[in-house]
């Protein structure tokens, strides 16, 4: 008989000993991340409003299909759009980035940056990573990676969406030009200059631009394209009309890099040719013999 009651006084000590137990919880960056199983939804929570200053070191969510595309502009600024399904009900999304291997070379240095995810149309939101405090500092080199994350707040906890390494100097886009002014005109010609700012001295000298020149009443569509395939800021027209209006745009992109993408086009110059002296015949008015 002492045996039996032996194992029962056992099994009840084992119990006991169970509900003594607490929940365990892990702190990672900041967030407190109930351990697995104990938490279905798997989040992190974050005192306050806002992004918060690191990811978690381990992926806590993936219920949402999602895709990153960043730019950058070869200095100081990464410009990404994060796209993802409908089922989204986030407060506040962000997108953090780090450099895993600069923080091990340089670890009293800065080398994380976040930005809060602004929606720009259904179901995609963007911003910018300024990596400096000057438009025109060099923050990154040609074998640098980020590694991005986008994290979002739901319902009071911070879950990772995704997490993403890209090697900026393969996705350059640059600023458009700008200051675009005309030098000198005549009847039928015209020179004008332009200037392009924040671009890295990595690859300044493979910078090519695209100009295009339309009559001012006419569509862009209608537009000839001109590509200069070298860094020459400036363009000589020739053909115009006398006492016509026109309008220029500019363009660039570096010949460098897997994705090699043109700028947004600079703003339009505005300019009117010189007027025919008396007797001197009218320029052919084709918008094929515009350049």
């Amino acid at each position: 008989m002492a045996a039996p009651a032996l194992s029962c006084c056992l099994s009840l000590l084992i119990l006991l000993l169970l509900l003594a137990i607490p929940q365990t919880s892990t702190a990672v960056n900041g967030l407190s991340i109930s351990s697995p199983g104990r938490n279905r939804s798997g989040g992190g929570t974050l005192e306050g409003h806002g992004c918060p200053t690191a990811s978690p070191t381990r992926r806590i969510f993936t219920a949402y299909a999602s895709n990153i595309t960043c730019f950058y502009n070869s200095r100081a600024n990464v410009s990404c759009i994060w796209s993802h399904d409908e089922g989204l009900r986030a407060t506040t999304c962000c997108l953090h980035s780090r450099q895993p291997q600069r923080e091990v070379l340089f670890p009293t240095k800065q080398w994380n940056h976040t930005c809060e995810l602004q929606p720009v149309r259904p179901g995609s939101w963007a911003c910018n990573l300024v990596l400096g405090h000057s438009p025109e500092a060099q923050k990154l080199t040609i074998v640098d990676i980020m590694k991005l994350t986008v994290m979002c707040s739901e319902g009071g906890k911070w879950r990772r969406m995704m997490t993403q390494d890209i090697k900026p100097f393969d996705y350059i886009r640059l600023v458009p030009p700008h200051s675009l002014q005309v030098v000198h005109i005549e009847t039928h010609r015209c020179n004008i200059t332009w200037t392009v700012s924040q671009v890295s001295h990595y690859i300044q000298n493979d910078v090519e631009f695209e100009a295009r020149l339309r009559y001012a009443d006419h569509s862009w569509e209608d537009a000839r394209l001109l590509t200069l395939r070298q860094n020459q800021q400036w363009i000589s027209l020739e053909n115009l009309a006398p006492s016509m209006e026109y309008e220029l745009q500019v363009r660039a992109k570096p010949r460098l890099g897997s994705h090699e993408v043109w700028s947004h086009w600079s703003q339009p110059l505005a300019f009117r040719t010189v007027p025919a002296g008396p007797g001197l015949p009218a320029a052919d008015l084709n918008p094929e013999h515009l350049l």
